[in-house]
């Protein structure tokens, strides 16, 4: 029960405090002792250990969390659109396309491959533009 409780007190605080890096290294400290698994606090840039195997969509990443062995990763792209590149590129890397469809509103498309699973999401953020996230897990 405690861990339920620190966990969302501790990621939230994080997130408030996000620019000191000495206080970020911190809480995830807290985090990995609290949880028993290690973590990255979510930033901006790619995080440190992504499979270099899973290509990603030219753009500004906007999100970037490892969370144990995987990874969660938006990129700015300009429309569901932009899955068709998405799917090439994965596809080139040696992914199999699994199921997902496209919309005027968003897109969604798995993908594994022999090491990971791969979820690709298209929605609008707001009246900024459109993300694509990458959840990425290992199969093994």
């Amino acid at each position: 029960m405690k861990k339920l409780f620190v966990l969302p007190t501790v990621i939230a605080l994080s997130l408030t405090l996000g620019g000191c890096s000495l206080i970020e290294g911190q809480v995830e400290g807290v985090i990995e002792e609290t949880t028993g698994t290690e973590v990255e606090l979510p930033g901006t840039d790619l995080p440190e250990g992504f499979p270099a195997e899973v290509p990603l969509i030219d753009g500004e990443i906007a999100f970037g969390v490892a969370l144990g062995s995987g990874f969660n990763v938006s990129v700015r792209v300009d429309g569901p659109d932009a899955m068709d590149e998405i799917s090439d590129q994965l596809e080139g890397a040696g992914f199999t396309a699994q199921v997902g469809g496209t919309t005027g509103e968003g897109a969604t498309q798995a993908f594994s491959n022999a090491d990971y699973s791969v979820l690709v999401v298209i929605t609008k953020e707001n009246d900024t533009g459109y993300l694509a996230n990458y959840t990425v897990a290992p199969l093994q």
